[in-house]
């Protein structure tokens, strides 16, 4: 009888284990989703960025390289004012 006992105990005690293990699982699923989601979420928003920045970037180095081709304008028109006026 004594051996009926300790088996019924020991396999209730299994039986709360896996239950809690499962719940574990379910946890662990949710979590997973929701980090999917937001691994999804933060690329979304980096590519987001990116193209927003690009223009920027490219219209940046556009007015880099005018400024340099107007610049040395700028200067010989600059000197031709000087010679004129003297």
């Amino acid at each position: 009888m004594a051996a009926v006992q300790l088996r019924n105990a020991a396999h209730v005690e299994e039986k709360a284990e896996v239950e809690v293990l499962s719940a574990d699982a379910v946890k662990y699923g949710e979590l997973a989703k929701k980090l999917r989601a937001l691994h999804a979420s933060l690329e979304g928003g980096g590519r987001t960025v990116r193209d927003a920045i690009g223009p920027v970037h490219n219209n940046t180095r556009e007015h880099q390289v005018m400024i340099h081709s107007v610049y040395p304008v700028t200067c010989i028109y600059a000197m031709l004012i000087v010679l004129l006026q003297t």
